[in-house]
């Protein structure tokens, strides 16, 4: 008995002529949008760069590399999942959106 591996099989599998028609108009479609984006009146439409003054000048966004963890029940956290369901987000995004306003406006009414 062998070790080696069997060869694989490296044949593409048929596929019916309307999916090979729908992958070439695919591939076309690809490659005319690489075209119109390389010519140069797209590149000159673009915002001008901006320079090493004008970059230090604007605030420096806080770096988001801290983690914690909230212990709650089962319950809250179906809520907080229903809550990132309902409007189609992460749950970060519940916690950015929704629930820090809601504490700062909480902060700033007492």
């Amino acid at each position: 008995m062998s070790n080696a591996r069997p060869t694989p099989n490296r044949r593409r599998r048929e596929t019916d002529p309307d999916e090979e028609a729908r992958i070439e108009a695919f591939a076309q479609q690809a490659e005319t949008l690489r075209s119109v984006s390389s010519e140069p009146e797209q590149q000159t439409a673009k915002a001008p760069a901006t320079t090493q003054t004008e970059r230090s000048a604007q605030p420096a966004k806080a770096p988001k590399d801290k983690s914690y963890t909230f212990r709650m029940t089962e319950d809250t956290l179906n809520e907080l999942r229903d809550a990132a369901a309902e409007e189609d987000r992460s749950i970060q995004w519940v916690f950015d959106r929704i629930l820090l306003p809601a504490l700062r406006n909480r902060r700033a009414t007492n």
